[in-house]
């Protein structure tokens, strides 16, 4: 399955990686300067896109590792988006996004994945509890996708997978509930 990554370059979303890094027949961006329908272009050429980093309802965040505006990804690319039922949205408020584009795949909510996202959204924490959350859910969706599974199946293994084992990782239990499918 050929597979279009962008992944905006940022040590913030490096935990990312494992989420693709294993999987064979990729691009991978991580910067440079694609306009809009070079962007389209691209996700039409691909079977498969997965979008990881920063964002927002509208989008994508570009965080400065693309030069062509505030979002990598956002409503120009949403008619070519929309060709795919197997698509990958890792982003804070992607599933708005998702659902508001009527897009299909699996996408995350508001998701904590650092120290200020958990003190803005008043979930207790230690950093351990932010790390561990991270590495769990991008090994888990990572293997699951190596696996060639299809999104609907990637979903469940990460909600079966991506549990707290006690009642002490509150950023955990805060991300799983906001894991969501458009299938």
């Amino acid at each position: 399955m050929k597979t279009l990554v962008v992944h905006p370059d940022d040590r913030t979303t490096d935990f990312l990686k494992p989420i693709y890094n294993r999987l064979s027949d990729t691009t991978v961006l991580t910067g440079g300067n694609y306009s809009s329908n070079e962007m389209n272009n691209l996700i039409e050429s691909h079977d498969r896109v997965i979008m990881l980093g920063h964002g927002w309802e509208h989008g994508l965040l570009s965080k400065d590792a693309f030069t062509h505006g505030t979002y990598i990804i956002n409503q120009a690319n949403a008619d070519a988006l929309r060709t795919k039922d197997n698509s990958v949205f890792i982003w804070c408020y992607a599933e708005d996004f998702v659902a508001r584009n009527n897009l299909k795949g699996v996408c995350t909510g508001m998701f904590i994945s650092e120290p200020l996202e958990a003190l803005v959204n008043d979930v207790d924490y230690e950093d351990s509890d932010i790390t561990i959350s991270n590495d769990l859910f991008a090994n888990l969706l990572g293997d699951s996708l190596l696996r060639n599974a299809s999104v609907k199946e990637a979903y469940y293994d990460v909600f079966r997978g991506y549990k707290c084992p006690t009642n002490s990782n509150q950023v955990l239990a805060y991300n799983a509930e906001r894991w969501y499918h458009y299938l």
